[in-house]
């Protein structure tokens, strides 16, 4: 069981709880003193810091906006992750990484509005690794919020080194407001086709099931998009050929078809008659077009 990190405030907020209103609020700002005093203290230290905000990660809405407060302070960071240890350490070998990951965990509103602020933070971004970091934390919080989409759209520029993560968490996010980010990415001329069709194979394949994913994907075909893309478009949600799409040591699956929903099934089924139905597949295509057809109206038959 943990101790309290700062003894004299658990012994204070008891007292201001005893006193009379004439006196409670001298005594709560003596309390808000005693505080500041010992968070000046152990800022001295990385580890005592770190175990202090952890602390307020995992404790009541007020603690975790006191959180919020100090990892927007440039000068906590500083303290809690030195450049020596953003030179040296993986992103999520640094302490950052353990406060970020704590608010994942509590997955609550509370810790979203302090990932979402965050976004706004510019000393955030002195730092790849915590660039790094929020961009993946950003995909638990649901729908995605304004400001972090106006993160991804930040970070999902042309050679930044950040669009692949990005992108691949606006997919894992999955909310309307991400996958239409996502959109506006795989028209973007300014990406090369060769980037996004990297995107495709490598971060939607895992999420071809998802009914968001699938509806966009969809609209894109009646979209100016590059052809190129489109026929892309048409191996990943039709087909999978490893062998050919990646290396041995970067392999992605998408999920069974038998986990669609019957909505995502539609949709799948919708854009492969559209697509029998034109002059654009290749002969492997359409060989898996109508292959997935069929793998899906014997599972519909299965399930009645």
């Amino acid at each position: 069981m943990k101790t309290t990190r700062f003894p004299l405030l658990a012994a204070s907020a008891c007292a201001v709880i005893a006193c009379g209103d004439s006196t409670a609020t001298d005594a709560t700002a003596r309390i808000a003193t005693i505080e500041e005093t010992a968070f000046a203290e152990a800022t001295s230290n990385s580890e005592t810091l770190y175990n202090g905000l952890l602390e307020m990660a995992r404790g009541d809405a007020s603690r975790v906006s006191e959180l919020q407060r100090r990892l927007l302070d440039p000068a906590v960071l500083e303290v809690l992750d030195s450049k020596a240890d953003y030179e040296t350490e993986m992103p999520e070998d640094l302490y950052i990484a353990g406060l970020i990951q704590a608010l994942m965990d509590r997955g609550d509103p509370v810790a979203h509005k302090v990932l979402s602020q965050l976004a706004l933070a510019p000393a955030w971004a002195d730092e790849d690794a915590r660039i790094e970091l929020l961009i993946r934390a950003l995909a638990t919080v649901r729908p995605a919020t304004p400001e972090a989409i106006a993160f991804w759209d930040k970070y999902s520029q042309p050679e930044d080194g950040f669009a692949n993560l990005t992108i691949d968490a606006c997919i894992a996010n999955g909310s309307a407001p991400a996958i239409d980010l996502v959109a506006k990415k795989l028209i973007d001329p300014k990406h090369s086709v060769e980037e996004r069709s990297g995107w495709l194979y490598s971060s939607v394949v895992p999420h071809r099931n998802d009914e968001t994913l699938l509806t966009m994907l969809e609209s894109l075909m009646d979209s100016p998009i590059n052809a190129e893309i489109k026929a892309v478009i048409v191996d990943v949600m039709f087909d999978h050929r490893p062998e050919e799409w990646y290396s041995i040591h970067t392999q992605v699956f998408p999920p069974p078809r038998a986990e669609m929903s019957a909505d995502s099934a539609a949709i799948v089924m919708r854009l492969a008659d559209r697509l029998l139905q034109s002059d654009t597949l290749t002969d492997q295509q359409r060989e898996a077009v109508v292959a997935t057809k069929k793998q899906i109206e014997n599972l519909r038959e299965e399930q009645t």
